[in-house]
C-alpha cells in the first residue's frame, strides 16, 4: 500500500510538472469574456429638415432647441442618466432632385447602425419616409422612432395598395409618428370649404403609378360631386382636355409636387381660368419651383401657424424674432412630447423603452391644442384649414 500511495504521487508531481511545460490554452475570440460597455448618457435627436443652415432647416432646429431648452438642463434627463444632442442631418426631403432617394437610402442605413440615437425628426416627403420607414423599423431589431412632420400619404400609416402600411413595419413595432394630416383628411376638409363656398364638382387627376390614392381622394372629397378621375398624361395633353371641358375645380389626388406644379402651368397656358386644388404636394418647394407664376391661386390645405401672443409662439417669436410657422408648432410639440415620454422611463432608460412610452402620447398639450397618438402613429386631432397661395406665402383661403 504505501508503494502504491508513492508512486500515485510521483504521478501526479510527473503531470504537474508537463502541465507547466504547455503553452496557455488559448480561448477563441468568440467564445472570450466579453467587456461590459461602459454606459454612456448621450442620445441623439436627428434631425433632416432640409440642408442645415437654410432657412427651413433652422427654423424646425430652433423650435425643437427652445423645446429641449425649456424642459432640460443643458439637455439633461433624469437626473444625468440621459443627455440629449441635437445632430442635424444634410439629407435631401425632396425626393424629385436626381439622385435624392439614393442619399435618403444612405442616410437610413447611417441612421439604423448608430445605437445612440433615440429619435428622427424630418420633413422628408412620402417617398422618402416609404424607403426610411423599413430601415429605421429593424434596426437590428431596436426600431427608432421616426417623426413626420410633412409626409401626408395616406399609405404610410393607413391602407393604401396592397402592401400597405405592412410593409413599412417589417417586424411589427409601430414606429412612426406623424404629426401632419394625411391627404386623405386634407381631401375631407377641403371639401369642407369647397362645399361652404357654393364649389359643387371636381376634376381628379391623379398618378397612373398609384391609381389608389385617386380612389381614396375621391371618397374624402364627398360632398363634391366627382365629375371625372383622369389618369395623368403629359402635361400639357391633359391640360388641353380640362381647358376644353372647363371644369369647376381641378383637383391634384398625387404625391409629386413638381408635376403638380407642371400640370397647373400647363393649365394656364391652355387658357383654363377655373380654381385648381390638391394636398400636400402643393405644399413643397418642387411645386412652386415648377409652377411658377401660375401657382398664385393656388388652394391646398395646412395647420394654422401657432398664435404669437402666447405659449410656444410667444417664446418662438421673443427668441428668434420671428413668428413660427404650423411646421416649427409640429416640431416643438413632438419635441416636447418626447421629452415627456423620456421623463416617463427614467428608471430604466433605453431607446425600446422610449420608443413605447413616445409611442403612447395621448392628450397632449401642444402649440396649436391637445392632440392623441393613434395605434397607427397619427396624431389626432390634426385641425387644418384651406389655405391660397398669395404671392410669396400660403395664407387662409378667401
Amino acid at each position: 500500500m504505501a508503494r502504491l500511495s508513492f508512486a500515485l504521487r510521483l504521478a501526479a508531481l510527473g503531470a504537474l510538472a508537463l502541465a507547466a511545460c504547455r503553452p496557455p490554452l488559448r480561448v477563441p475570440p468568440n467564445e472570450a469574456t466579453p467587456v461590459p460597455t461602459p454606459y454612456n448618457p448621450t442620445v441623439r435627436w436627428r434631425i433632416a429638415a432640409g440642408e442645415p443652415g437654410s432657412t427651413g432647416a433652422q427654423e424646425i432646429l430652433n423650435a425643437i432647441q427652445l423645446a429641449l431648452d425649456e424642459g432640460t438642463l443643458s439637455g439633461s434627463l433624469c437626473a444625468g442618466k440621459v443627455k440629449i444632442a441635437l445632430a442635424p442631418e444634410a439629407m435631401p426631403t425632396e425626393s424629385s432632385a436626381p439622385g435624392a432617394l439614393a442619399r435618403v437610402r444612405d442616410t437610413a442605413m447611417s441612421l439604423s447602425a448608430d445605437t445612440q440615437t433615440w429619435l428622427f425628426f424630418t420633413t422628408a416627403d412620402s417617398a422618402a419616409l416609404r424607403v426610411i420607414l423599413p430601415v429605421a423599423g429593424v434596426a437590428g431589431e431596436d426600431p427608432i422612432p421616426v417623426v413626420g412632420l410633412s409626409a401626408a400619404a395616406i399609405g404610410l400609416t393607413q391602407p393604401g395598395n396592397a402592401s400597405e402600411p405592412d410593409a413599412y413595419y417589417p417586424i411589427g413595432r409601430p414606429n412612426f409618428a406623424r404629426l401632419a394630416a394625411d391627404d386623405g383628411a386634407r381631401a375631407a376638409r377641403f371639401a369642407e370649404w369647397a362645399a361652404g363656398k357654393g364649389i359643387r364638382s371636381a376634376t381628379l387627376v391623379f398618378d397612373p403609378q398609384r391609381p389608389e390614392i385617386g380612389d381614396a381622394i375621391a371618397t374624402r372629397l364627398k360632398p363634391l360631386a366627382i365629375e371625372v378621375r383622369r389618369a395623368l398624361d403629359a402635361p400639357e395633353t391633359t391640360a388641353r382636355a380640362l381647358s376644353t371641358a372647363r371644369p369647376e375645380l381641378v383637383y391634384y389626388a398625387g404625391e409629386n409636387g413638381p408635376v403638380a406644379g407642371e400640370l397647373l402651368k400647363a393649365l394656364r397656358a391652355a387658357g383654363y381660368t377655373g380654381r385648381f386644388a390638391g394636398g400636400a404636394a402643393l405644399l413643397s418647394a418642387g411645386f412652386l419651383t415648377a409652377a411658377g407664376s401660375a401657382a398664385d391661386g393656388a388652394l391646398s390645405t395646412d395647420a394654422s401657424a401657432p398664435g404669437s401672443t402666447e405659449g410656444f409662439g410667444a417664446a418662438y417669436q421673443k427668441r428668434f424674432q420671428v413668428a413660427p410657422s404650423a411646421l416649427a408648432g409640429r416640431a416643438w410639440d413632438a419635441a416636447k412630447a418626447a421629452l415627456a415620454a423620456t421623463a416617463r422611463i427614467c428608471a430604466e432608460p433605453g431607446r425600446d423603452a422610449f420608443r413605447k412610452a413616445f409611442m403612447n402620447t395621448r392628450d397632449f398639450a401642444g402649440a396649436s391644442g391637445a392632440w392623441s397618438l393613434q395605434p397607427n402613429g397619427d396624431a389626432r386631432p390634426a385641425p387644418i384649414v384651406a389655405v391660397a397661395r398669395s404671392g410669396a406665402a400660403w395664407v387662409a383661403a378667401p
